[in-house]
């Protein structure tokens, strides 16, 4: 595939999945207007609290791992592009580092966008193994330190993790970035 054909493709599909994060999100706001008309006071206040709440909660978390199939279908296609083999000793966005060293070379401890998606994944990981706790993984300290340095991203409620939207944002920008930059 061409460069400028997978930049747009990578680009165009990620942003309808921010399209869709977005729509969603604003239907909820549209039925939260026909459940302030709802006579009974524990129904309006139970459902004021799903579509104000724990809607937008699960879509973060659904936009989130659709990302990350993103992320994994373009690193699949850039390693068949530049013929260089994943890592099959590794799962995970780990796998394609070989192509992400060919790219960035030494570079790669300090790129940003690249730390921070392997934390995501770790995060990633979590919730599909997990349902979201990291009591139940084999290493929960490494999970909860990243929850830490990224308060503004990841939130720890009653040992489960929460996307914040902040965490949905930067994993969209620096998904792009990530890719732009091994697609050069």
């Amino acid at each position: 595939m061409n460069k400028d054909a997978f930049k747009f493709a990578s680009a165009n599909n990620l942003d309808w999945l921010v399209k869709f994060h977005n729509h969603v999100k604003a239907l909820f706001g549209e039925a939260q207007q026909e459940i302030d008309d709802l006579e009974d006071q524990h129904l309006r206040k139970f459902w004021s609290d799903v579509y104000s709440n724990q809607f937008p909660k699960s879509l973060r978390t659904a936009v989130f791992l659709m990302m990350f199939g993103h992320i994994e279908e373009m690193l699949i296609l850039l390693s068949k592009g530049k013929d260089v083999a994943p890592d099959s000793r590794l799962g995970g966005l780990e796998k394609y580092k070989p192509i992400v060293k060919e790219a960035l070379g030494d570079e790669i401890a300090q790129f940003e966008p690249w730390q921070f998606l392997m934390e995501a994944a770790q995060i990633r990981n979590t919730i599909l193994h997990s349902a979201g706790r990291p009591s139940l993984m084999r290493k929960p300290e490494k999970v909860e330190q990243i929850i830490q340095k990224r308060s503004n991203c990841y939130h720890l409620k009653m040992d489960r993790i929460e996307i914040r939207p902040e965490g949905l944002r930067l994993l969209a920008n620096y998904t792009r970035d990530f890719i732009d930059r091994l697609n050069q």
